[in-house]
């Protein structure tokens, strides 16, 4: 029943005729499967990790609340000794409780402090509305998507609205569309930039480095109406001549395309912090 929603015919269609953004707007990013609700109590204790060891920070955390196991007196004195190394937070919503949070750590002797009984007593009647948190497990939509041009597609209206806003568009190399793997151009590779994953007019470039300008034979500038189909495969058709680009660099009109080498697969390099941006290693899809 989780899934019975984007398996319908609905959906595929929308695949097909939305855009990237208009999918994303329309479906989100993820199937929610798995969450939690209600009120919330969280705890939290933090200590020097050279002063105390993680067996001792769990002890600590258990004697602080109401009904846990007391510090033996080793411990409590080094507790004492040791105060200022010591932190606590605690969190809670969804429940009228109010512990007492004078000393957070009692160097004396550190009784238990945070009630859970309490906590669950006064737990307000709408406590559903003021707590919410997705849980593991919950899929994103493209992971769905067994047709690799749709499954990109909308993977790329997701990185449209995640895209840090330094990167004013991302960078799509042109690729086999069966594979999603690149096609070798002069030892490299031909990619174009597009600020949204939709139509638009757009320059082919030449390897992603020297920015240099794929161009139409006997002309400059050459630019390109970039279309994507309801497969979610793109042409490259030039403005100038009004040929399209094909996948062996030869520029034809539509009626001398008879091998249907006009269609491309646009595989994104999705940028990390780890290596650059234009990496060849950070794309979205990679054949060994």
């Amino acid at each position: 029943m989780d899934y019975e929603f984007y398996l319908s015919k609905r959906f595929v269609s929308d695949l097909k005729v939305l855009s990237a953004a208009e999918l994303v707007e329309k479906y989100g990013t993820h199937v929610v499967t798995s969450y939690s609700t209600g009120a919330s109590q969280d705890l939290a204790v933090a200590a020097n990790s050279s002063l105390f060891t993680e067996s001792e920070v769990m002890a600590i955390y258990g004697a602080l609340w109401v009904g846990g196991m007391p510090l033996f007196p080793e411990l409590q004195k080094k507790v004492s000794n040791n105060f200022s190394q010591l932190g606590v937070t605690y969190l809670q919503s969804g429940s009228k409780y109010e512990p007492n949070l004078s000393l957070p750590i009692d160097p004396g002797h550190t009784v238990g402090q945070y009630d859970q009984r309490l906590f669950q007593e006064q737990i307000n009647a709408n406590a559903h509305t003021t707590f919410l948190e997705l849980e593991e497990g919950n899929p994103s939509i493209p992971s769905l998507i067994s047709d690799i041009p749709l499954k990109v597609k909308y993977f790329s209206g997701i990185l449209d609205l995640v895209r840090p806003s330094e990167l004013g568009s991302t960078m799509y190399v042109l690729s086999n569309p069966e594979t999603y793997e690149t096609i070798p151009y002069q030892s490299t590779f031909l990619n174009v930039m597009l600020p949204r994953y939709e139509s638009q007019q757009a320059f082919v470039y030449i390897d992603a480095g020297s920015y240099k300008i794929f161009e139409e034979e006997g002309r400059s500038m050459t630019r390109w109406y970039a279309r994507m189909q309801e497969t979610g495969l793109w042409t490259f058709q030039s403005l100038k001549s009004s040929k399209y680009l094909c996948r062996d660099f030869v520029l034809r009109t539509e009626q001398e395309d008879t091998g249907n080498l006009r269609f491309w697969g646009l595989n994104p390099i999705v940028s990390t912090g780890t290596k650059s941006w234009v990496s060849l290693a950070n794309l979205l899809i990679r054949k060994s």
